[in-house]
């Protein structure tokens, strides 16, 4: 596989633009410069030219570091032949092994015969093996862009309708914003059923449940989507549902804890997320 076989010519058959239109089955092993042409098969091959003696029979190198159109090839070990039927790729074979190699090139000279006398149909193939690794590569490539898509985590704080328009909405969400909370989304509207079931779903034996679900039942509710950064955004707030009337005893609202001391942003959201 030398002389006329060198990688120069070979980088103009792997361009389906310059390869011969004539009768000729091409095989080019497809090498990395590191690594070089495969040796093990050189020996079969120049027996077969030699045993064959057909001038439709080419075999080639190419070097997938320096050939454009072989990039898809590029830094892999394993050695790699292509089959060209005229301007058509009929075969790949992935790996030595060299009863298939002579198998394989025996009957592709063949029905690149036929095909070129028109008694069968040349029949391209799909690179299978380079299929599969651009389908990992997809797979890998999409697996990350969710990762990013989901690296900021956020959080639903739902400001319940007693307090919507109130002093105490404007204090929890400056508390969030000079907090360094980024608010994502900001709507008002009446909470569902799903939602306010989903929302005191924990809490239904508490003996406050009724209570809780009437004032969540009572009007618009004012939704907030917040995030802090790429994580922690749950360890950052502090997770209670509003029960209290917006002019109501603010310690009935956290009975047992009027003594405990709180943050300012504690105390503008305690009760109320």
């Amino acid at each position: 596989m030398g002389g006329s076989h060198a990688n120069g010519w070979a980088k103009r058959l792997v361009d389906s633009e310059k390869r011969p239109v004539s009768a000729t089955i091409i095989v080019i092993d497809v090498f990395q410069e590191w690594t070089g042409p495969c040796a093990a098969l050189f020996g079969l091959f120049r027996t077969l030219k030699e045993e064959l003696n057909d001038k439709m029979l080419i075999f080639a190198t190419a070097c997938a570091d320096t050939v454009d159109s072989l990039e898809k090839y590029r830094g892999r070990s394993e050695p790699y032949f292509l089959f060209f039927g005229a301007t058509v790729l009929v075969n790949v074979i992935k790996g030595v092994n060299p009863p298939l190699m002579e198998t394989t090139i025996r009957e592709m000279l063949k029905n690149e015969k036929e095909a070129f006398a028109g008694f069968v149909a040349r029949v391209e193939v799909e690179d299978l093996y380079l299929k599969a690794i651009e389908e990992a590569k997809e797979a890998e490539a999409k697996r990350k862009s969710l990762e990013m898509e989901i690296d900021q985590e956020s959080t639903l704080v739902i400001i319940c309708p007693p307090f919507v328009g109130t002093d105490q909405t404007d204090a929890i969400i400056e508390q969030f914003t000079s907090n360094e909370f980024e608010i994502l989304l900001d709507e008002t509207r009446p909470l569902d059923d799903d939602m306010i079931d989903a929302v005191l779903n924990d809490e239904m034996d508490d003996p406050d449940f009724g209570p809780r679900l009437n004032v969540m039942s009572k009007g618009p509710a004012r939704l907030l989507v917040i995030a802090k950064g790429p994580q922690g955004v749950h360890e950052a707030i502090v997770p209670y549902i509003l029960t209290v009337e917006p002019d109501g005893d603010e310690a009935a609202a956290a009975e047992g804890e009027e003594d405990a001391p709180h943050t300012p942003i504690e105390s503008a959201v305690r009760n109320a997320i």
